[in-house]
């Protein structure tokens, strides 16, 4: 009689950490339907669900099931590094640092091709698997073309936060020139701040307090506010970044 990991090994074709991993994610979501439904049918990828299963509980669960399916792994990824340790597992441990002494620029450049390196990919990539692409290749990701905002104002934004993402602490590149008062709003380019892809991402998932003030005043939320308004334009752009990865 076979062990689970030689079946799953002849039948799927999985290693043994991909099936002690998988088993464990099934065990975490025993008393979470909604997330256990995801798991079980494939509707998003275990990647992103072993990420949520140890830090996701019975209340927040339907919650978490649903970013699952509309943010992205990047994005998750930076939400769940402000939870709190929750059985004895800490979020930190989820995630691999790669200890080496750069300047500021050549880190913010590679974290910008490991992003885009995973968007062509359509899945996380290691830092390990990251420098073995960029060591074959020795190519770069194009970036993607930008909103015709007057070049004055782009300077400007330039000059002010140094081509790094706007968010408090957050010290990666800035991808996007973002409107925090939506332009489909406002037709006007006077309030813009530029941040990374991801906080780009949960800024239209209504994740950041205060976002149309001082980028000092802002912090992360689990929840859109009540006073959220802008939720009809950003339930489009969520739709169109699904639509743009091919989910």
């Amino acid at each position: 009689m076979y062990s689970i990991y030689e079946y799953a090994s002849r039948v799927g074709g999985l290693s043994h950490d991909s099936t002690r991993r998988i088993l464990a994610i099934g065990e975490k979501l025993f008393d979470k339907p909604h997330l256990n439904k995801k798991f079980i049918e494939g509707e998003v990828g275990w990647g992103k669900i072993e990420l949520v299963a140890s830090i996701a509980t019975i209340k927040d669960e339907k919650d978490w099931s649903k970013k699952i399916t509309t943010m992205s792994f990047g994005a998750l990824r930076s939400l769940i590094k402000k939870s709190v340790v929750h059985d004895g597992v800490d979020a930190r441990d989820l995630y691999e640092n790669l200890n080496l002494k750069l300047k500021r620029k050549t880190l913010s450049q590679f974290r910008v091709y490991k992003k885009r390196l995973e968007k062509k990919e359509r899945h996380p990539m290691t830092w390990d698997d990251t420098v073995d692409t960029l060591l074959k290749n020795k190519t770069t990701v194009p970036p993607k073309p930008g909103r015709n905002i007057p070049k004055a104002k782009q300077d400007k934004l330039e000059e002010k936060y140094k081509g790094v993402c706007a968010f408090p602490t957050c010290t990666k590149p800035a991808d996007v020139i973002h409107h925090p008062e939506r332009y489909a709003l406002t037709k006007n380019h006077d309030n813009l701040k530029p941040l990374c892809k991801v906080h780009h991402e949960l800024a239209h998932h209504g994740l950041i307090k205060n976002e149309e003030q001082d980028p000092t005043t802002w912090e992360l939320l689990q929840k859109p506010e009540n006073s959220y308004l802008k939720r009809k334009i950003d339930e489009k752009y969520q739709k169109a970044r699904l639509q743009s990865v091919g989910h």
